[in-house]
């Protein structure tokens, strides 16, 4: 058996004459209309998928299993190479190039962390040997891996045994994202790779690598609908087929099989530790706007976050609920030092038509009221909201 490995031929082949990639479309990934079946199988496991992923974005791929996800994201390293159609990266068709200047543009994240035998910091560092030491600690910070490799006596020393047996599935996985990340690719690729985390180190790290990943094209096969919300596209795969493309908003509204993906994919366990989390936050920020209030805030379901726009989402509930508490607070701070805004001048007798409303309200032009003026009732307009918070 040993004799029959060694002596295999890969079917994967570099091209005799191999191009070189385009540099004015760097990191532009296209799928048009690929194909794909195993060798040996009649029927195709993809078929007819075209899309464009964009640096900067990030496109995700959901669907139910055995939809073809991960078949879907194995092509693009020429793990397997399409049977029909073509995938082009920068312009370039991949199948045109060496499989080493391939793979040297994507940082790619399997379902399973894959670690190597040596220490923490050879298996971040793995994809760029040559960089130093902050890039390592940097990449670190972004997977979420700072905390437990700074608790181990040795730190970024610390031995990993082959496979990485002795850590956990979620250290395993926090440090294979971090060796992506070290790696500075054009084209991040994470086969379900954050399944491992709990749902606040899922958005922590995200929120992290949406910053870093500003340049990069971004691809995400997840499971957990909560992982792709805020995605710029969002492609669903049904039986091999996309069955739609868009936005989370626009998923919901057009496609069944995402709705019925977002109503019953996510067990009650996860429902519950997602809304849980997101009202604690919600807690947490109205407590520290408004610690002598006895009411409590107004808690979020989870068919109330299902059906919020994107800018909604996760920890954007919390930032749009904070801003609502601090307008609040203004507000009755405002009414309580300055009382006399809230009463109507007596030398005004008429109320304003509403000709002169629409175009108070239509101006763009912004005017600095004193703080004595007010004070002296020189001033009959109403002063807008957002100048009063700013005051």
């Amino acid at each position: 058996r040993v004799d029959e490995v060694l002596s295999s031929r890969t079917v994967i082949h570099d091209p005799k004459t191999p191009k070189k990639f385009e540099e004015k479309q760097k990191g532009v990934l296209t799928f048009d209309h690929v194909s794909f079946k195993y060798p040996g199988a009649d029927e195709n496991v993809l078929e007819d998928i075209t899309f464009t992923a964009k640096p900067g974005e990030t496109t995700a791929i959901i669907g139910s299993t055995g939809s073809g996800k991960s078949t879907l994201v194995n092509l693009i390293p020429r793990f397997y190479d399409v049977t029909d159609g073509s995938i082009r990266l920068d312009g370039t068709d991949i199948r045109e190039v060496t499989q080493h200047d391939l793979r040297d543009k994507l940082g790619y994240v399997p379902q399973k962390g894959l670690l190597f035998s040596g220490d923490i910091a050879s298996n971040i560092m793995f994809g760029n040997p040559e960089g130093g030491g902050q890039e390592m600690k940097e990449a670190a910070q972004i997977a979420q891996a700072t905390e437990f490799i700074e608790a181990k006596p040795n730190k970024y020393e610390s031995p990993i045994s082959q496979g990485g047996s002795n850590v956990s599935g979620g250290q395993k996985q926090r440090l294979s994202i971090a060796r992506a990340i070290a790696k500075r690719p054009e084209v991040f690729i994470f086969d379900d790779s954050f399944s491992a985390l709990d749902f606040k180190t899922d958005v922590a790290l995200r929120k992290a690598l949406k910053k870093r990943t500003k340049e990069s094209t971004v691809l995400i096969v997840a499971q957990r609908i909560s992982t792709i919300l805020n995605a710029e596209q969002i492609i669903v795969l049904d039986d091999g087929k996309i069955a739609g493309i868009g936005t989370h908003k626009e998923l919901l509204r057009n496609c069944e099989v995402y709705k019925q993906i977002a109503a019953s994919q996510l067990s009650e366990k996860a429902k519950k530790e997602m809304i849980d989390y997101i009202n604690q936050s919600l807690a947490e920020a109205y407590e520290e706007y408004n610690p002598d209030a006895e009411e409590k805030p107004e808690t979020v379901t989870y068919e109330e976050l299902l059906e919020m726009e994107v800018k909604e989402t996760e920890e954007e509930i919390a930032r749009e609920k904070e801003k609502q508490i601090e307008k609040t607070i203004s507000e009755e701070k405002t009414e309580t030092e300055h009382p006399e805004k809230n009463e109507k001048p007596e030398d005004i007798e008429e109320e304003p038509d509403e000709n002169s409303l629409g175009a108070l309200e239509a101006s763009e032009t912004e005017t600095v009221i004193s703080g004595d003026a007010v004070a002296n009732g020189d001033i009959t307009e109403t002063v807008p909201e957002q100048d009063v918070e700013e005051n």
